[in-house]
C-alpha cells in the first residue's frame, strides 16, 4: 500500500470535492428539468402574483342542483350576492351637493369602496346604488310594499 504525501493527499481531496460538487449540480439540474422547478441557484424566483380576476368564491358549490359540474369560476353575480349579504345600509344623510350613506355603521360618500370591493356608484334620497365590476344593485330604504 502506497502512502501519499500531504501535497498529493490534499490535491486528491480537492479533486474529489470538485467532482462531487459538479455531480450534485448535474443531478439537481436533471431533477429540475423533470419537475419544472427551480434549481435553487443564484437566480431569484419571480414573485407569485395572485390574479384577482381568476378568483373563485369558495362558498359557491362547484355542482349545480342537478349534480352536474359547473364551470370552475363563479360569476360576478354570485360574488355580488355574497358581498351584499355582508352589509347593512343603516341610513342616508341626504345633501344635494354631498350625499352620504352609512353602511355597517361607517359613513361613505359617492365613489368610495366598501372593503375595497363594492363601490358606491350613487346615493339617492331614499337609497344607494352599489357597483361590482359591471353589475349594479340598488338598495332602497323605503319599503315600497307598505306604501301601496
Amino acid at each position: 500500500m502506497r502512502i501519499l504525501d500531504s501535497n498529493k493527499k490534499s490535491f486528491f481531496i480537492l479533486r474529489l470535492g470538485v467532482l462531487l460538487a459538479v455531480w450534485s449540480g448535474l443531478a439537481a439540474s436533471a431533477m429540475c428539468a423533470q419537475t419544472g422547478g427551480s434549481t435553487g441557484g443564484d437566480e431569484e424566483a419571480a414573485p407569485f402574483v395572485y390574479q384577482v380576476e381568476q378568483r373563485r368564491n369558495p362558498f359557491v358549490p362547484l355542482l349545480d342542483k342537478s349534480g352536474n359540474k359547473k364551470e370552475a369560476g363563479s360569476s360576478h353575480g354570485e360574488e355580488l350576492k355574497v358581498l351584499l349579504a355582508k352589509i347593512v345600509v343603516n341610513g342616508v344623510l341626504w345633501d344635494e351637493n354631498q350625499p352620504l350613506v352609512m353602511v355597517n355603521n361607517k359613513i361613505y360618500k359617492q365613489g368610495d369602496e366598501i372593503n375595497g370591493e363594492l363601490k358606491i356608484k350613487s346615493i339617492t334620497a331614499d337609497g344607494v346604488v352599489f357597483e361590482y365590476f359591471e353589475l349594479t344593485h340598488t338598495v332602497s330604504l323605503i319599503d315600497k310594499q307598505k306604501l301601496e
